[in-house]
């Protein structure tokens, strides 16, 4: 019982991985200058 709940639990946290992976590429490509702009930005607001 608990093996197929550490299964699932672990194709989840992968399928997750692989859809934000995917999700950043994908949008990383187009927007590559904003993002960088953006994420400078998000870093110095979260120091």
């Amino acid at each position: 019982m608990l093996d197929a709940t550490f299964e699932n639990l672990h194709i989840l946290v992968k399928s997750t991985i692989h859809f934000g992976y995917y999700f950043h590429t994908s949008g990383a490509v187009k927007n590559s200058k904003k993002q960088k702009k953006w994420l400078k930005k998000f870093r110095i607001s979260a120091l």
